[in-house]
């Protein structure tokens, strides 16, 4: 502290007073009575909270000095609240954005159920062995009583009450086209899979995209507030040329219409960074008002030597097209299947019961077996069925046709 200062609190009662001029070092304090133009500066002008005056400055000096520190202030403050502002608004590379939204998206959630369940679909015709056990339990009442005589007591035929617990075991050994059950299953599941891949790459472009519309429409907004200036600034130009007699009073009109379009632009432009952000919010599953900070991405896109080169590169790695090609497996398959499906089948069958015995049923039974089915005639199921699938082989052709 230099020599001769004197420091301040104008919130209370002074903490200590100038020395006076007698003195070499230190400071005196105030007394309740003590009586000076130094006791309250905050009273005469507004100095700030705490600040150092040297001895025997004027008070216009201190009036001065001040305001200056009443600026300093001022600037600190609004440096503090912008970067507030700044933290609550969330700093997102386009990477970054891409990867949020490929877990947050509903839309992308929503592929992922679909997926499941197209796969669950598929294991319902997986060729594996898939056994039903069936437990049936009956409770009769039944009459009359049916008896057969046998030595000294009659033997029971047809029993007044008759209970029954029984125990089926179903399983399929062999059925005509298994491999071509296998081949259908397997493609089903591939294109359950680029099904979800599909809504992936969709998102990512989206995500992409909304991010450089972003980009572009606030730099639109800051290039429509720059000619909002620029306007005002020859509008003010235009209002002293035409004071000096310089230029025409209608310029002044012309003027002003300017500044009223670029107006108009600032407030398109903003309008269209808020939407441009709300887009990207919704593909991020972000609420639509979110603050957002996009930078500038630093690293181009990879383009394709050729269009030959894109096209091979799309034929080959498309989601859609991959997915067209296995549903085209899979309808080949289901084909196959429709047309063999009234052939013979052979299951194993094994059963197992607890009843009420009788005189030629004994109270437990059990039986094992083979069970060989064939539908000669069922209807003309068959050939609907294979026409049907041959409809719909021909369509995903048609399409992939299209598509390629």
């Amino acid at each position: 502290m230099r020599r001769g200062a004197g420091l301040y609190s104008y919130r209370h009662k002074p903490i200590v007073a100038p020395s006076s001029r007698g003195q070499d070092r230190g400071f005196s304090a105030l007394k309740p009575g003590f009586d000076s133009p130094w006791r309250y500066p905050h009273e005469r002008a507004g100095l700030p909270a705490l600040c150092f005056v040297p001895q025997g400055t004027p008070w216009e000096h201190c009036k001065r000095h001040s305001v200056r520190m009443n600026r300093v202030g001022l600037c600190l403050i609004l440096l503090a609240a912008s970067a507030f502002a700044r933290a609550d608004a969330t700093r997102l590379t386009m990477q970054d954005a891409v990867r949020e939204a490929l877990l947050a998206n509903p839309a992308m959630q929503a592929a992922r159920y679909e997926t499941s369940a197209a796969n669950i679909e598929a294991g319902r015709e997986k060729p594996v062995a898939k056994p039903t056990l069936t437990l049936e339990a009956e409770a009769l009442v039944q009459g009359p009583t049916v008896t057969f005589p046998r030595g000294v007591e009659d033997a029971t035929v047809l029993p007044r009450r008759y209970t029954r617990l029984g125990l089926m075991l179903d399983q399929p050994v062999y059925r005509a086209g298994v491999g071509a059950a296998w081949r259908r299953y397997n493609a089903s599941v591939h294109a359950a899979s680029e099904t979800s891949r599909k809504a992936a790459s969709d998102l990512i472009r989206d995500v992409n995209k909304a991010y450089l519309d972003l980009l572009t429409a606030r730099d639109m907004e800051q290039v429509a507030r720059e000619g909002l200036e620029l306007a005002e600034a020859h509008l003010s130009l235009v209002r002293r040329m035409v004071e000096a007699g310089l230029s025409a009073v209608r310029d002044v009109p012309a003027a002003e219409a300017e500044v009223a379009a670029a107006r108009e632009g600032v407030i398109q432009a903003t309008d269209g960074a808020d939407l441009a952000l709300g887009n990207l919010n919704r593909l991020l599953g972000r609420p639509l008002t979110q603050s957002v900070e996009v930078v500038r991405p630093d690293v181009e896109p990879t383009v394709p030597a050729s269009p030959e080169a894109g096209a091979a590169l799309a034929f080959a790695h498309r989601p859609e097209l991959i997915m067209l090609r296995d549903q085209i497996e899979a309808a080949k398959a289901g084909t196959r299947l429709a047309a063999v499906q009234s052939m013979p089948g052979v299951s194993v069958r094994a059963s197992m019961a607890q009843q009420t015995p009788s005189a030629f049923v004994n109270s437990r039974w059990y039986a094992v077996g083979l069970t060989f089915s064939w539908a000669v005639l069922d209807g003309g199921k068959t050939s609907a069925d294979t026409a049907t699938a041959k409809t719909r082989l021909a369509q995903l052709e048609a399409l992939l046709r299209d598509a390629e």
